[in-house]
C-alpha cells in the first residue's frame, strides 16, 4: 500500500512547504509588477509632458516667424504718422 501512514504524512508536510514558497514567490513576482508598473506610468507621463512642452514652444516660436514675416495692415492714422515721417527726412 501506497501513500498511506507516515509516508503519506511527510508529501503531505513538503508539499504545503512547496506551496507556501511558490506563494511567497508569487506574491514577491506581483509586487515587482507593480513597482514596475508604476514607474513605466510615471515616465510615460514624463516624457509626454516633455515632448508636449517640446511641441507648444515649437509651435509658439513658429507664430512668432508668422507674425512677424506678416505684412502689416496700417490704419489711415498710421499711414498719415509714416508719410510724414518719411516726407521730413527727405
Amino acid at each position: 500500500m501506497s501513500g498511506s501512514g507516515p509516508e503519506r504524512g511527510g508529501n503531505d508536510v513538503t508539499l504545503s512547504r512547496k506551496v507556501g514558497d511558490l506563494t511567497k514567490k508569487l506574491e514577491s513576482l506581483e509586487l515587482k509588477y507593480e513597482n514596475l508598473h508604476s514607474v513605466g506610468v510615471r515616465d510615460a507621463e514624463t516624457n509626454f509632458d516633455k515632448l508636449k512642452n517640446q511641441a507648444e514652444l515649437k509651435y509658439k516660436g513658429e507664430m512668432r516667424r508668422t507674425y512677424n514675416t506678416m505684412p502689416r495692415i496700417l490704419t489711415p492714422f498710421q499711414l498719415r504718422m509714416v508719410s510724414s515721417c518719411h516726407s521730413v527726412q527727405s
